[in-house]
């Protein structure tokens, strides 16, 4: 076999092994590693979590695990990849659900479920972020997007008035970041921060 070939057999190798993996055994036991993983990080942290733990909890063999992730420092990065998808999947059903055509009703919904799901993340949050660099943008994340669309929709209609919808976005999201950190830090429920947020949201974005 030459390399030419020796390539092309990879390529169809791989190919058919993502395959595998996206039919829905495939997804089931990925997600149960996952589950696994995410308890035992809970529970032991990340450091004192082995392969071996992982496979054990969620009932599968090591070579599926292998099968699905190089290393623990990859199932490590698959979970936080899923948990920042729960937060921006539960964002954009919220979005889609809402009436068209009622701005303020949709700045509102984004304000309200961007904290609802933050506060759910709980102490998982904490051990998905952990490896993260102190300087991060949040303007490539799709959940923001859907708040710099808004607000520059928003105000090309006139609604109110924001000349700059990706710094203002990004204010905002870091503000509410910010103030559920400092309740929680404070060991006060931050449930009722949703409600403060909104109206600070709404007093920065009006036209008067």
């Amino acid at each position: 076999m030459n390399t030419d070939e020796a390539f092309a057999a990879s390529d169809v190798s791989s190919a058919a092994a993502q395959a595998r993996k996206a039919q829905p055994r495939g997804r089931r036991s990925a997600r149960k590693l996952l589950d696994a993983a995410a308890a035992l990080f809970l529970e032991k942290g990340v450091d004192k979590t082995t392969v071996d733990d992982v496979v054990l909890r969620a009932g599968i063999a090591k070579g599926t695990f292998y099968y699905h992730y190089e290393s623990r420092a990859a199932l490590f990065n698959a979970l936080h990849e899923r948990v920042i998808g729960d937060f921006e999947a539960r964002i954009e059903a919220a979005m889609a659900a809402c009436p068209p055509g009622d701005p303020w009703r949709q700045l509102d919904t984004w304000v309200e479920t961007t904290c609802e799901s933050y506060l759910e993340m709980g102490p998982l949050h904490d051990i998905v972020f952990s490896a993260d660099s102190p300087r991060w943008s949040v303007s490539n994340r799709k959940f923001v997007q859907i708040l710099i669309a808004l607000l520059g929709e928003g105000h090309a209609r006139g609604v109110w008035r924001v000349d700059d919808p990706c710094l203002t976005a990004t204010f905002i999201f870091c503000g509410l970041h910010g103030a559920i950190d400092d309740l929680i830090l404070a060991g006060r429920h931050p449930t009722i921060v949703a409600r403060s947020v909104i109206a600070f949201t709404r007093k920065a974005v009006a036209l008067d």
